[in-house]
C-alpha cells in the first residue's frame, strides 16, 4: 500500500516519461513501438495537466501490468476527468461515447490496488493547481 504522500512525489522506477500529448493524441512508447491514441478535443487541456498521473498509472502503478492495451490511456483520461470534475461516470461515458463498464473496470482495479482515493485526490490537486496558477498569471499581466 502506498503511503499518504503524493503519488508523483514518490521515487519513480524509470527515468524517462513514456506518455506525452501531441495535438489531440496521447502518445505512448511501449518498448520499441509508439502508439498514438486520439482523445476528444475537450480532454486535451485536461490531459496535458494530468499527463504525469496518467503516465504513473500506465507504467509505474501496481495495476500497470493489467493495463496492456494502448487504448486504456483514453479510458484512464476519461475516468480521471469524471472524478476530478465530480461528474457521474455514466454521464461522461455517454458524452464521450464509451462503455461505462470500461471506466468502472479501471476504477475497480485502482480500488483493489489500494490507490483509488490517492489517484483521485492527485487528479483534483493537479487540476486545481493549474487553475490557480493560471489565475495568478492573469493577475500579474494586469
Amino acid at each position: 500500500m502506498i503511503s499518504e504522500q503524493s503519488l508523483l512525489a514518490q521515487k519513480r522506477r524509470r527515468r524517462k516519461r513514456k506518455a506525452w500529448i501531441e495535438d489531440a493524441k496521447i502518445v505512448l512508447k511501449k518498448r520499441k513501438t509508439v502508439h498514438e491514441i486520439p482523445i476528444p478535443e475537450e480532454l486535451v487541456d485536461f490531459a496535458k495537466k494530468e499527463i504525469e498521473l496518467i503516465d504513473y498509472i500506465l507504467f509505474d502503478s501496481p495495476i500497470a501490468s493489467k493495463l496492456r492495451h494502448p487504448a486504456t490511456a483514453r479510458t484512464i483520461t476519461i475516468l480521471l476527468y469524471a472524478r476530478a470534475k465530480g461528474i457521474p461516470i455514466s454521464r461522461v461515458a455517454k458524452q464521450f461515447k464509451i462503455a461505462h463498464e470500461q471506466l468502472y473496470r479501471i476504477e475497480r482495479l485502482l480500488e483493489r490496488a489500494g490507490i483509488k482515493e490517492q489517484v483521485y485526490r492527485e487528479a483534483e490537486r493537479l487540476l486545481t493547481q493549474e487553475e490557480t496558477e493560471g489565475k495568478r498569471r492573469r493577475r500579474k499581466k494586469q
